[in-house]
């Protein structure tokens, strides 16, 4: 009995390591209508374009869960004022511009989407804002035919 138990419990073991390796070599595969909004985001991040994230990527109200706190943002102003205040904690950080450097999760159910990316953030003169290999996880919520960002878990600092 004790052998079996051992066995399952290596065999287990052996499987998320497996797995750990499919997630980290980026073979998670995302439909294009996600894609699509996370390639926009970046985008619009790197430029600093909070009207932009407000209008087409960010939905109203959100929630950001923090490691300590949850900010609900319940409407459009909430959420441009939240942008507006990150973009100037970046600004005063040297923050240049951002990359996306691969998902490590995803999964779609009709209107709901989750998804985690890792990603990287430079200051001006392109070198690495660090830490170099930043990852925060999404939810997508699909209205009027567009899927937009619900909910933000950054497991990094958002601005620093």
């Amino acid at each position: 009995m004790k052998n079996i138990i051992f066995i399952t419990i290596l065999s287990l073991t052996f499987y998320s390591c497996i797995e750990s390796t499919y997630v980290y070599n980026n073979t998670v595969k995302v439909d294009k209508e996600i894609e699509d909004v996370f390639t926009k985001y970046v985008q619009y991040w790197s430029e600093g374009n909070y009207d932009k994230i407000t209008d087409e990527v960010y939905a109203a109200p959100m929630a950001v869960y923090l490691q300590d706190s949850t900010i609900v943002l319940n409407s459009k102003d909430d959420v441009k004022r939240y942008l507006i205040s990150t973009f100037e904690e970046l600004e005063n950080n040297n923050y240049g511009f951002s990359k996306r450097n691969n998902w490590n999760y995803f999964r779609k159910e009709k209107n709901i989407a989750y998804i985690e990316m890792h990603y990287t953030r430079f200051l001006k003169d392109s070198s690495i804002m660090k830490p170099a290999d930043r990852y925060s996880a999404y939810i997508l919520t699909k209205k009027e035919d567009k899927f937009k960002i619900s909910a933000l878990i950054p497991f990094t600092s958002v601005a620093k």
